[in-house]
């Protein structure tokens, strides 16, 4: 038996996709680049947020490197001649005066730029027994510890730092 095939009723296989299937195409690819676009940018301010944060840690750090190595060589209680909330004056082991003072959220050591960008710094000052003395302190020479506090605000997070300073000479003074 022989088959005839009318070629009005044969179906084409055309390959091509359709003015709808093309419109969802590009529909699917608008809205995943969209959600893509929001994670590199959320990705890229999260980098840029741990940076910043790192370098103001870092100028942290490097301030109180200095200044707790300088306060460690006071020379003895009787050569501080400032202590307040945001200045302190003293003489190392050098007898070279060494001057701090925290103005216009930057901290200066003898009048140069120590750090800048500071949020906030104090110093607070204690006696032999661990008593706070007041501001300012009356009598430098009863001081025995003194505690740098500096804060920084890094895209509106506040990073507190704070350490406590006996200076190696006043071990002997106790």
């Amino acid at each position: 038996m022989k088959i005839f095939k009318d070629k009005a009723y044969e179906v084409k296989s055309e390959s091509g996709m359709t003015l709808i299937e093309l419109v969802l195409v590009m529909v699917l690819v608008a809205i995943l680049s969209g959600f893509i676009s929001k994670i590199i940018y959320y990705e890229i301010n999260t980098y840029e947020m741990i940076a910043d944060r790192k370098d103001e840690l870092q100028s942290s750090r490097y301030a109180f490197h200095v200044m707790t190595r300088d306060i460690r060589q006071v020379l003895n209680p009787e050569s501080i001649f400032h202590a307040s909330v945001d200045s302190l004056t003293f003489d190392d082991v050098d007898t070279t005066m060494i001057s701090y003072k925290y103005q216009n959220n930057e901290i200066l050591r003898n009048g140069d730029l120590l750090v800048d960008g500071v949020s906030n710094f104090y110093f607070y000052y204690f006696d032999d027994a661990g008593n706070p003395l007041a501001d300012p302190v009356p009598d430098p020479t009863e001081i025995r510890v003194i505690e740098l506090n500096l804060s920084n605000t890094v895209h509106s997070q506040v990073i507190n730092s704070k350490i406590k300073v006996t200076p190696r000479n006043f071990l002997n003074s106790l």
